[in-house]
């Protein structure tokens, strides 16, 4: 394979997809031989399924992302679990605060998460974020345990407060810290609606 201007940016739009994860780079890579970049990148959109292969020098616990996946799953807590699932309603990352009303996340879960490399934290905001394919993963866990709708519901309660906070602050004194509030969670907001 050989990088070129025409297959720039699908290769620039795979890593973005797997959000430069190593093993999504050689999974997808791996496909190169029967898809154009393009092609692979709309598979990935379509699913965690799609990151495959049956290369030989992969390890034997390697051989699909969901294979990863469940492998992290497997070594999970059933309260980490509950809590990973959950999580996957977010979009766009959230605080503490969200998680812990939402997900019914401690610090100490939060913690145990992010140094599973589950979690990733925002030092410059303090914002959590959830790598797309393991968000993926998570809310199938999610949608199989029966716990979606219950969860969904709880986010949007979360959301509407949070904008219905911000209205009176919006309409008051100090309408550029309620936009800036309202824009971090702009993800949110939407699948919350």
């Amino acid at each position: 394979f050989e990088l070129t201007a025409d297959n720039m940016d699908a290769v620039a739009r795979i890593c973005k997809l797997v959000q430069g994860m190593p093993l999504g780079i050689v999974l997808a890579g791996s496909w190169l031989s029967m898809l154009f970049p393009d092609e692979i990148a709309a598979e990935i959109v379509q699913g965690i399924d799609f990151l495959t292969s049956d290369m030989g020098d992969i390890p034997e616990r390697q051989p699909s992302i969901r294979a990863v996946f469940a492998y992290s799953w497997d070594c999970m807590t059933s309260d980490e679990k509950q809590v990973f699932m959950k999580l996957s309603v977010f979009g766009g990352g959230f605080t503490r605060e969200a998680a812990e009303v939402v997900a019914g996340a401690n610090l100490r879960t939060l913690m145990t998460l992010t140094n599973k490399s589950l979690l990733r934290r925002n030092t410059d905001n303090g914002r959590y974020d959830i790598h797309e394919l393991l968000r993926q993963y998570a809310e199938e866990k999610l949608n199989v345990a029966g716990e979606s709708e219950d969860t969904q519901d709880t986010h949007m309660r979360y959301f509407a407060h949070l904008l219905q906070q911000q209205e009176t602050i919006l309409k008051g004194s100090n309408p550029i810290v309620a936009r800036a509030t309202i824009e971090v969670d702009i993800d949110n907001v939407y699948r919350a609606w």
